[in-house]
């Protein structure tokens, strides 16, 4: 083996170690982006239950209200339970492994309308 190098010793564990941060910082940070997409959906979901609340306080029409307060990738993660006095909006976050958001992930945020 003329011209190659092998590592050995202190710079293959060097080698190694080096390899096993970089991919902890990949998934830290794919966690990170799971986590953030996770308390985004809270977030919107919050939002749209509250402007459906107000729709009810006004006498319009709740669901509607909800949807129009969502990006069209949105509704299609949403699901709306309508009361007389509350609103509960569930959205299923993005994920990074496919399938899971329908099986694991899902967010809810209720808003309710106070009696007179």
């Amino acid at each position: 083996m003329s011209g190659d190098r092998l590592l050995t010793g202190s710079r293959a564990q060097a080698t190694i170690e080096a390899l096993a941060g970089a991919l902890l910082l990949v998934v830290l940070g794919l966690a990170s982006l799971q986590a953030f997409w996770v308390w985004r959906a809270h977030a919107v979901a919050a939002a749209a239950a509250e402007a459906g609340a107000l729709a009810l306080v006004a006498g319009g029409d709740p669901v509607r209200a909800v949807r129009e307060s969502l990006t069209p990738a949105q509704r299609q993660r949403l699901s709306l339970a309508v009361g007389e006095r509350e609103i509960v909006v569930a959205l299923r976050p993005r994920s990074l492994v496919p399938g899971i958001s329908e099986r694991a992930l899902r967010v809810e945020a209720r808003a309710a309308v106070a009696e007179p």
